[in-house]
């Protein structure tokens, strides 16, 4: 399986993103783990993404401390139905996981040197090298 673990601030705005593969995840504080959380709040070991035997995927929190939430509320038991593009807290931490099908929006161009190469090249249509 392929998914991408992204870290989010309170406003739900990127920023960071992980690509990982593979049959299973571990996400914690600690080094060993395959996505690494480093707010105090989260466990050493806090929680593993896996695919259970009828190839859904899970969260499974691994008796943490501050638990696992899904969105703003629901408190995550022992093991969750994994849902691509939701929010899961991870004691303050939170994470967007989703996977590699999950519909993304269009990538937004912020000015700056995107639009003076469109430029330059339209005018002078001279190839970029």
């Amino acid at each position: 399986m392929e998914l991408v673990f992204e870290t989010v601030n309170r406003s739900g705005r990127s920023l960071e993103q992980h690509r990982a593969v593979g049959d299973s995840f571990s996400i914690g504080r600690a080094f060993d783990n395959d996505i690494i959380l480093s707010d105090e709040t989260v466990s050493p070991h806090h929680a593993t993404v896996r695919i259970n035997g009828a190839g859904q995927v899970l969260i499974v929190d691994l008796d943490s401390l501050n638990g696992i939430r899904c969105g703003r509320a629901n408190q995550v038991e022992t093991a969750h139905l994994l849902r691509s593009g939701e929010v899961y807290s991870f004691g303050r931490a939170k994470v967007r996981i989703y996977n590699l099908d999950h519909p993304m929006e269009p990538t937004v161009l912020i000015g700056g040197t995107d639009s003076l190469t469109k430029r330059s090249t339209a005018d002078n249509q001279i190839p970029l090298i």
